[in-house]
């Protein structure tokens, strides 16, 4: 049925595109949920003491392999990172859907935001692509008190509509009504008001071919919290770092000590778009 159907979501595979200690020293995650064994990294900041441990839940397609690169950067600017495979990606067991992405993202976050809590530091969540969605709904049944910042990086707020967009796209808009037929339950879009308290970034391209940047703005424009829109005018979709050397590499870091310094939930600070 097309309610069952994923194949408009998730593309994982199991390449081995680089391997984690070629990022530096790291600790190898076997995650356990109700049997079935999630893939994980985990790398300690290259400077002492962290500032903060920041989870990344990655995009639908490849697996860590691929997608740690765009964020595991971060540790040589005082940051301890850790990403997760979702299920039937990279090493990762069984079948994904947003059902069990939800729940398993709820067993993560517990367990990075338990290293947050013995470091004595924040919660930083990097949620790009479908993994920022998957992050965004997860957050609302979570406990947010030691949750700094989330960092939406070229998401959306519904699946229906990333469906009508993949449908439009790939057989043309007559078929758009398919989307009826997918499960749109774990949207974030729902449920956007018990998240919007907390501080957000969203980065998001203008020429985004995937996830278009109206999706972006659409998660800034219903938040109700502080928050920040970086709109870039660079190609691609999650194509504006460099791997800690870039011009908007540099931004982000400068962005994430100027919080540090001031306090995430700083209250007096206004809503900002920035291209």
């Amino acid at each position: 049925m097309l309610l069952r159907c994923s194949s408009l979501y998730y593309y994982p595979d199991q390449v081995e595109y680089s391997k984690p200690e070629e990022y530096g020293p790291f600790e190898s995650l076997s995650i356990d949920v109700e049997g079935v064994s999630l893939d994980g990294w985990y790398f300690p900041s290259a400077k002492s003491p962290t500032r903060a441990v920041v989870l990344q839940f990655h995009g639908n397609a490849q697996n860590i392999s691929s997608h740690a690169a765009l964020g595991v950067w971060l540790t040589q600017f005082g940051y301890d990172f850790m990403t997760y495979d979702y299920r039937g990606f990279g090493k990762s067991e069984g079948s994904p859907d947003p059902k069990r992405n939800y729940e398993d993202a709820l067993i993560v976050l517990k367990m990075a935001d338990d290293r947050a809590r013995e470091k004595g530091v924040p919660l930083i969540i990097l949620g790009q692509s479908l993994g920022g969605a998957i992050a965004l709904r997860a957050l609302a049944d979570f406990d947010q008190s030691n949750v700094g910042l989330i960092i939406a990086d070229s998401t959306f707020a519904s699946y229906d509509s990333m469906v009508r967009n993949a449908i439009r796209n790939t057989v043309g808009s007559w078929l758009t009504f398919l989307a009826f037929f997918f499960d749109d339950e774990y949207s974030p879009i729902h449920t956007l008001d018990q998240v919007s308290r907390l501080p957000l970034l969203v980065i998001h391209s203008r020429f985004d071919p995937v996830v278009p940047f109206s999706e972006g703005r659409s998660i800034y424009e219903n938040w109700q919290g502080r928050k920040e829109l970086w709109a870039l005018e660079v190609d691609g979709h999650l194509s504006w770092s460099n791997y800690g050397s870039g011009k908007t590499d540099q931004r982000l870091v400068d962005f994430l000590d100027r919080m540090l310094a001031r306090g995430f939930h700083d209250s007096k600070r206004q809503p900002k778009v920035a291209d």
